[in-house]
């Protein structure tokens, strides 16, 4: 590959060295400071973060993460001194980010103090609940949105209305204190819950509710000291976080950021409701104060799950290979929906890479993490179809690398694959 003359310092002519399947996951990051601060399934590791930089974008000094989800990106890469612009639509991923930034921007002897009174409220968590009133609003805003649905037993339910009013008194005495314990609370609800977090959230079966549910209280002091544990080992953050727009889509109103590349992970084309799947976080964080409030946070996605699907989407072909692709699914699929989801998404995802194209300088690298997926027997190659509209766009193709093989529910092979787009024209 030829070098581009704007700017030697992001050629991409040299080796590429592999990256560890299990880094391109949650998983991988797994003891990491900050990492464990809640289980964002859908997420990388640091190493990930940090290998896009040594091999496609070195030298950048401001970065765009278009779909940030708990922080990854944008953490791993103030730690190394390198600004980042992000968006994230779920209000409660964004209180976990706004969190992490909070502990790693504070000085060392400020940290030392925090971790201190954490460890103090793992300690008198309990007595403290024990003692609290329910939070009368939280339950109101569980029957708004949820009806008759029971998610957790009665005692967990009890001391979760409690430790609301235990946060609330705690936040308006020392906000990041309630902050850092509202994400302890949301770290543990699911599987202190009745659900299960597996793809996307479930009821547990009996065999799972019989090996027993963890208890909220003591899973709560324990996080704290997680917590307060990485206000130590965590690093500072040198460079700037900026939260560009809570939406994608909205991108390009937004001022030019002129960042040096992008790294990210978009939603998968795979059905997931990722907003039902963190209903619970939402509803402790009193984002659901409204009835019908999951519904208009989909609005705002990335058309990616058949719940999102709109009367107006899925409308509009972005190009040919998508137009046949949704004509076989309209054949083949078990649900009317999808096809227009499929469509849905690439609308969507057209309009995010020409907003990320227009935020980046002349030969910026974009790094898009993306996995493939399959309805109905028809198999929607995502990854070949993004690296087109990308080409249609303007962008240069680069490489389209498999990072790893997944199955899907039928059991076939999907994979997950890493496409590097290249801006090679304002």
């Amino acid at each position: 590959m030829k070098l581009m003359k704007q700017d030697q310092q992001f050629a991409l002519d040299f080796p590429r060295d592999e990256i560890e399947a299990r880094h391109t996951t949650h998983s991988g990051g797994k003891g990491e400071p900050f990492h464990d601060w809640y289980p964002y399934l859908e997420g990388f590791s640091s190493e990930f973060v940090k290998h896009m930089l040594t091999q496609y974008i070195p030298g950048a000094r401001r970065i765009i993460e278009p779909f940030a989800g708990t922080g990854t990106a944008p953490i791993v890469l103030a730690g190394l001194g390198i600004d980042c612009g992000y968006c994230e639509v779920n209000p409660a991923m964004r209180l976990v980010i706004s969190a992490k930034m909070a502990v790693g921007n504070l000085p060392r002897t400020e940290r030392i103090a925090v971790r201190s009174r954490l460890l103090a409220l793992s300690d008198s968590i309990a007595e403290k609940i024990a003692a609290a009133p329910s939070d009368e609003l939280l339950l109101k805003d569980y029957q708004n949105n949820f009806g008759s649905s029971i998610f957790f037993d009665e005692g967990t339910f009890r001391s979760l209305l409690a430790i609301r009013t235990v946060n609330d008194q705690i936040g308006k005495q020392d906000p990041l204190l309630g902050m850092l314990l509202s994400v302890s609370v949301m770290s543990k609800i699911v599987i202190c819950s009745l659900l299960k977090r597996a793809g996307d959230v479930r009821y547990k079966t009996e065999k799972e509710l019989a090996k027993g549910i963890p208890d909220l209280v003591a899973e709560v002091g324990k996080h704290l000291i997680v917590i307060a544990n990485d206000c130590l080992a965590s690093p500072d953050l040198v460079g700037s976080i900026k939260l560009l727009t809570s939406n994608a889509k909205e991108l390009g109103m937004c001022p030019d950021f002129l960042a040096d590349g992008v790294i990210t992970s978009p939603p998968y084309l795979n059905g997931t409701n990722y907003f039902r799947n963190t209903k619970l976080e939402l509803w402790y964080g009193r984002f659901l104060g409204e009835k019908n409030a999951l519904r208009s946070f989909r609005n705002l996605a990335i058309t990616s799950g058949i719940n999102d699907v709109a009367k107006t989407q899925g409308r509009v072909h972005v190009n040919e290979t998508v137009r046949e692709l949704v004509a076989k699914l309209e054949e083949n699929a078990y649900d009317m929906r999808i096809p227009r989801m499929v469509a849905g998404y690439f609308e969507d995802m057209q309009v995010v890479l020409k907003s990320l194209s227009k935020n980046c300088r002349l030969n910026g690298v974009l790094c898009i993490d993306i996995g493939d997926s399959r309805y109905g027997g028809v198999h929607v190659p995502t990854h070949e179809i993004l690296a087109a509209i990308g080409e249609d766009i303007g962008l240069q193709h680069v490489e389209t690398i498999r990072l790893r093989t997944r199955t899907s529910k039928d059991q076939t092979k999907l994979s997950q694959s890493l496409i590097v787009l290249r801006k090679i024209k304002n």
